[in-house]
């Protein structure tokens, strides 16, 4: 039943092992914050850290089953098992870091209840039915595909009203803070689909030890970029526990207001937010939100960024000697590469040739 693997082979899985088993340790017992708006975090922390375990626990099997046809089989309906298990703990705790109200457990639960259902009608089959068991095996796994697309469908959906929900109540690309979990539910989706691959192909070994190095080392990278979230969650944490507290209309012309806002260059001030704003002028946040929607026709980081960079287009003439680091900064908007990007997407040039267009008299044509 048991078989001496090739030592670097169990080197491989030996040290994926323990290192997963530690991380997954971590996201349990390290000290998680008490904010009550990272409920669902804490939850998720929980689900992930037996996605850890249960990746350990696959790699001992991996370590210690011979690869006999009947214990093959055995061990890989096992794989498939924690592998859909996995699938469904890591999307579930990714989706809660850009909804922290998704219905997290009761989900985990549903599609757990499936993996259990799957898991003993195959090990039915490869007993009863060992004939048919080829073809049903193929089944599940393409079964577990549809899974994981169904999880992609979710995580593109809340990942996408998250970055709208940003957008339209901060001034600056709050949404890189997240990019990271973009990247991480894209390669967690990889690295399931080519385990489905490598179940249904029959690629030998060294494909799998290959595969197992690569996901030890972005699952390492995952778990502590996880652990450290709540440092993150604090700057978007009214957008993503949907907890800001709204103010009462205060009767006065929301024109009147922005437009007297505006005359004062308020938008120059780094760190805007929909809440800051509407605090300003006197107004209700969601109100505000629907007229800078409704009337301008823009979400929130749009108009603001299209302030400042006709701000900047006057500065830009106005001081010739400025750099444009400078003007990027008297406008509000820090970083040159980051200056760079703004002004180009709203005029269809750069600074410099913006600024030599206008010296030689030229035309200026904007997007």
């Amino acid at each position: 039943m048991f078989r001496q693997p090739d030592s670097l082979y169990a080197g491989v899985l030996l040290c994926s092992a323990i290192i997963l088993a530690v991380v997954g340790g971590c996201l349990f017992w390290l000290r998680m914050p008490g904010d009550e708006r990272l409920h669902n975090y804490r939850l998720s922390r929980r689900f992930a850290g037996w996605a850890y375990l249960s990746l350990a626990f696959t790699d001992v099997l991996w370590l210690l089953f011979s690869l006999e046809e009947h214990e093959l089989d055995f061990t890989r309906i096992l794989v498939l098992a924690v592998a859909a298990v996995q699938a469904t703990m890591f999307s579930g705790a990714l989706v809660t870091l850009v909804n922290s109200r998704f219905p997290l457990a009761r989900g985990i639960r549903r599609h757990l209840l499936a993996v259990a259902a799957g898991t003993v009608l195959s090990f039915g089959c490869m007993f009863l039915f060992p004939r048919a068991f080829p073809v049903f095996f193929r089944l599940t796994v393409a079964a577990y595909c549809v899974q994981i697309a169904l999880f992609v469908r979710t995580f593109v959906r809340e990942y996408r009203a998250c970055r709208r929900k940003l957008d339209n109540f901060f001034s600056d690309d709050e949404m890189r803070r997240l990019r990271w979990v973009a990247v991480s539910f894209l390669m967690t989706a990889l690295i399931g689909l080519t385990a489905a691959a490598w179940l249904v192909s029959g690629l030998g070994m060294p494909y799998l030890f290959a595969f197992t190095g690569i996901y030890m080392v972005f699952y390492t990278f995952f778990g502590m970029k996880y652990i450290n979230y709540p440092a993150e969650f604090g700057r978007i944490a009214p957008v993503i526990a949907g907890d800001v507290p709204e103010l009462r209309a205060a009767g006065e012309n929301i024109r009147t207001a922005l437009d007297e806002w505006i005359a004062a260059k308020g938008y120059v001030c780094p760190g805007l937010s929909l809440e800051s704003l509407a605090r300003e002028v006197g107004c209700n946040r969601s109100y505000l939100s629907r007229y800078v929607n409704s009337e301008l026709g823009l979400n929130f980081k749009s108009w603001i960024r299209a302030l400042r960079i006709a701000e900047s287009q006057r500065l830009l003439l106005e001081h010739p000697g400025a750099s444009v680091l400078e003007v990027g900064e008297m406008v509000g908007i820090h970083g040159r590469s980051t200056f760079f990007a703004q002004f180009s997407e709203v005029t269809g040039m750069s600074p410099g040739e913006y600024r030599s267009r206008c010296a030689r008299g030229g035309p200026i044509h904007t997007e």
